[in-house]
């Protein structure tokens, strides 16, 4: 849970440069904060995906 946490506080910053150039506001950065954290997920799919992938082709965990 603190790594989501984490994470979250992440795209709210990560949110801040572009909204800051349109127009700052917590609302938009929370907005944007949520839509990253909703392709979180798919990032860790995808790094699964790349493991097994390492781990049939190498025959070695990835590190």
């Amino acid at each position: 849970m603190t790594s989501f946490i984490l994470a979250f506080l992440l795209a709210l910053l990560a949110s801040a440069l572009p909204l800051a150039v349109d127009g700052w506001s917590w609302q938009g950065a929370a907005a944007v904060a949520i839509l990253t954290l909703a392709l979180w997920p798919l990032v860790a799919i995808m790094r699964a995906i790349v493991g097994w992938l390492h781990h049939i082709l190498t025959g070695h965990r990835a590190p």
